[in-house]
């Protein structure tokens, strides 16, 4: 199995036990206080209804009457600061779900709206984090040359670090300004604040949603618009660098994968018919019989084919003829006629002339073709003056022509 099948594999059963870790533990601390709060619930509603002679259904009637009065507490929802709120959290995709389009027209515009501002903001969001990014390496590099570091190159785990704490201080200081203005806990602001930046966005607190902020207060108003955006900026630019380092991880390894297949691919040994080849496949043609019968694999080329083929017919013919004194065709057979540098040598003029002892030694050395080095001091034994060199060149091509 592959490196990223496993790699994969092992994702997808790390994300599952998340998921089933986090439902035991949500199971342990939430669904024992959710039972009280349920029967609690139904003490009063029970006591409520006996107090003022009220059916289910009578009940169930004013409970969706104050279901849609809860949105209208803040005021108007819908006047240009709270669209403005309104879009905003569309858009970053946080969606609280306080207020929501209740006209055709709103719900018709909302969709389109959206399919337009996602992309426009996450494009926005993607360009501002680059040039955050490059704004703190501009600064950090600046900084270790006043402190005249060795190392002064900003590192993907330096930039990561910067933009964590950037984004915690964001937190807590406006932590800080919800509690003061919405009277939550200072611990169920920064809940709400990590919330809204992780565009989870459940709803459960939700800002300017009393003391009519949203026509009244344009100052909270606006900050709260402000945090939202730039938190959103700094903490998506952070989660995207450690995203980032994980897909380069993985495209490491998978280019590592890739270049271990090659480099196999390279030193693999194919087996073609007779050919064995590495590094590459070579497709080699099977050659008839008769073709491969010509083909010499010496590379001195030493086999005379028109002297082998004759003479192979030659006894072709006469085993057909004579079936019981049969022939055969050997390589020294071929040697023994083949006319050769040497041969022409010796038929040639100049050494017909000279009765030298020459002319011996050089018969003696085509008998005793065995060993060259036998020869070749019997050439300088027998062979004297402007003889021997002669003779050495007749040992040289006799040698080279076998």
């Amino acid at each position: 199995m592959k490196r990223q099948n496993i790699r994969t594999l092992s994702l997808v059963i790390i994300t599952l036990t998340y998921l089933i870790i986090g439902a035991a533990v949500f199971d342990h601390f939430e669904s024992k206080n959710e039972e009280l709060e349920h029967e609690k619930l139904r003490k009063n509603i029970t006591n409520f209804q006996l107090k003022h002679k009220m059916n289910e259904t009578e009940f169930n009637r004013l409970w969706n009457k104050i279901l849609d009065k809860k949105p209208y507490h803040a005021g108007n929802q819908w006047k240009f600061v709270g669209s403005l709120y309104f879009c905003t959290v569309v858009v970053t995709l946080i969606g609280y779900g306080h207020s929501t389009p209740r006209t055709s027209s709103g719900k018709f515009f909302c969709i389109f709206y959206t399919l337009i501002g996602i992309p426009i903001f996450l494009i926005m969001f993607q360009s501002v984090g680059e040039r955050l990014n490059s704004f703190i390496i501009f600064l950090l590099t600046k900084v270790k040359r006043r402190l005249k570091l060795k190392n002064q190159d900003v590192g993907l785990f330096e930039l990561i670090t910067v933009e964590g704490i950037f984004s915690i201080t964001i937190i807590l200081f406006a932590s800080y300004i919800f509690m003061k203005n919405e009277g939550w806990t200072y611990f169920d602001a920064i809940y709400y604040c990590f919330i809204t930046l992780t565009t989870i966005g459940f709803g459960d607190y939700v800002p300017l949603q009393k003391n009519n902020f949203l026509s009244e207060n344009l100052t909270y108003a606006s900050f709260t618009i402000l945090f939202i955006l730039i938190g959103l900026t700094t903490l998506a630019s952070s989660m995207n660098l450690l995203v980032l380092r994980l897909a380069t991880i993985n495209a490491e390894e998978q280019v590592q994968e890739r270049l271990e297949q090659a480099e196999a691919r390279r030193n693999a040994v194919h087996l073609d018919g007779d050919v064995i080849s590495a590094n590459t496949r070579l497709f080699v043609q099977q050659e008839k019989p008769e073709q491969l019968e010509t083909i010499s694999v010496c590379s001195c080329a030493c086999l005379d084919y028109k002297l082998f083929h004759t003479r192979r017919k030659k006894i072709k013919k006469h085993n057909r003829d004579n079936s019981r004194e049969r022939k055969y065709l050997t390589i020294p057979s071929i040697f023994h006629n083949r006319s050769t540098p040497v041969k022409r040598i010796l038929k040639s003029k100049k050494f017909k002339k000279n009765s030298s002892p020459l002319e011996s030694s050089i018969e003696f050395e085509m008998k005793n073709t065995t060993d060259s080095n036998n020869n070749r001091k019997l050439l300088m034994s027998s062979t004297s003056g402007t003889k021997f060199s002669e003779a050495f060149t007749y040992s040289n091509l006799k040698r080279n022509s076998i």
